[in-house]
């Protein structure tokens, strides 16, 4: 490192001077949004700063490991995620590495796999539906403040019932993969078809709920099934 700081940006040189209170003012909820879609970030943004004291540090990182980058430099108190199917594997990796470091989530998506549930650990991280409205968006943003859960009840039921089992067959198949093995590699080892591995990845992902192969790596290390 040369000796020199950087500047900081405008929304960091605001974040810092939030911080600058007297004893009696209310302390500044910093918000990092997390999502492609441009409408939904430009009005999810709309609608946090109306909020008093609430300020956006920033949004839209390119993926999820940029994501908890982010948040790990800005250190806010919350980020909202807005997710797609094609962004699901990534919302994944921004929802777990949010947890590791102590930033609450708010997740707003009309697909809930497995694979992004079980990356949140319940207390800090709530899930909305799309299409819900803002005074719910505001309400459910308050409640996880207060360390109160927001969960629809599908969700919660899936949350209470077990896991889904994967035969020893296909366990290890799954750690064959999630290992850096091609399909053929896995194939030669199990002493088995180049189809039968892929056979045996589409069952798997199924099974989990999962959409993207990075969910199923996810899932393993989650499951400590990525481990040599």
């Amino acid at each position: 490192m040369s000796g020199r700081e950087q500047p900081l940006s405008s929304i960091e040189a605001r974040a810092a001077s939030d911080c600058v209170k007297s004893p009696t003012d209310s302390p500044a909820v910093r918000f990092l949004i997390v999502t492609g879609d441009q409408l939904m970030r430009c009005g999810l943004r709309e609608l946090l700063e109306q909020e008093t004291g609430w300020l956006v540090l920033a949004e839209r990182p390119k993926n999820g490991t940029e994501a908890v980058l982010q948040a790990a430099r800005l250190k806010p108190d919350f980020a909202l995620v807005s997710v797609d199917p094609f962004f699901m594997g990534e919302a994944a990796i921004a929802v777990a590495g949010f947890c590791a470091i102590g930033t609450r989530v708010l997740v707003i998506s009309n697909h809930f796999p497995d694979a992004l549930i079980h990356a949140a650990f319940v207390v800090d991280v709530g899930f909305l539906y799309k299409g819900a409205p803002e005074s719910e968006i505001i309400e459910a943003i308050h409640n996880l403040l207060q360390k109160k859960p927001v969960m629809p009840e599908a969700i919660f039921r899936r949350l209470s019932r077990p896991p889904a089992k994967l035969t020893r067959r296909e366990t290890k198949v799954l750690r064959f993969l999630v290992q850096g093995n091609t399909s053929a590699q896995a194939a030669n080892a199990l002493g088995v078809s180049t189809r039968t591995i892929d056979g045996h990845r589409r069952t798997i992902m199924e099974k989990l709920g999962l959409l993207k192969y990075q969910d199923l790596v996810l899932y393993a290390v989650r499951h400590f099934m990525a481990d040599p």
